[in-house]
């Protein structure tokens, strides 16, 4: 069964790695050690056999509760995916005028910045020219899918255009003149897969803290 982060943007991304190994000057000063992307999809059998061990009788991971209910609805049963409310799906040029609004906003990321050396070491996922920023905190980041974070940072770096396709959901605020989205859970961020599929930055581990949560 194939993994949902082995489409296209994880082609591209071992392919930036491959190009990064044969250039000098593409070492990261981040604390993050290179690894390659594991797989975020389960099989059905995984699946079930971690529901028993919650909750006897449970086969579902389809009812896992999202920060933005209204937004989007994520569906682990079919590989951490999420199904959207497109009429709230929004470009990220027009952010700025849903400010105190909750919508999804959707472009390609000019870059993916770790500011590890500043207050709260956020991770920044920015498109335009300072149009938009979704913001990732260090406080947060265990709710997110670490190796896909550290993966498109180092795209970032290596200067090769980021090619895939973003929605990031919350709600959007202003910062210094430019709007920006707090993510604090990785079912907010998702990336399109050639399939037309929304598959989010959730690792396996915050999915099973959420079930150990739920059906302790």
């Amino acid at each position: 069964m194939n993994a949902p982060h082995s489409k296209s943007p994880a082609v591209a991304l071992s392919l930036v790695f491959a190009i990064c190994v044969s250039l000098s000057g593409c070492n990261s000063s981040s604390s993050y050690e290179y690894a390659e992307a594991p797989s975020t999809y389960r099989s059905l059998e995984t699946e079930s056999s971690h529901a028993e061990e919650y909750d006897p009788g449970y086969d579902s991971y389809s009812d896992i509760p999202t920060p933005y209910p209204g937004l989007y609805q994520h569906d682990a049963d079919s590989g951490w995916q999420n199904t959207y409310d497109e009429s709230r799906v929004i470009g990220y040029k027009d952010a700025r005028n849903y400010v105190g609004q909750d919508v999804t906003v959707e472009g390609t990321v000019s870059s993916v910045i770790y500011a590890g050396s500043s207050n709260g070491s956020p991770h920044f996922f920015n498109m335009g020219e300072g149009e938009f920023a979704a913001i990732v905190w260090s406080q947060d980041v265990a709710d997110f899918d670490q190796i896909l974070l550290h993966n498109y940072v180092e795209w970032s770096k290596s200067g090769q255009p980021i090619t895939v396709t973003f929605r990031i959901s919350g709600t959007v605020e202003m910062y210094e003149g430019r709007p920006q989205i707090t993510a604090r859970d990785g079912s907010q961020i998702a990336t399109l897969s050639d399939d037309g599929t929304w598959y989010t930055f959730m690792s396996d581990e915050s999915i099973d803290n959420l079930m150990r949560q739920r059906y302790q």
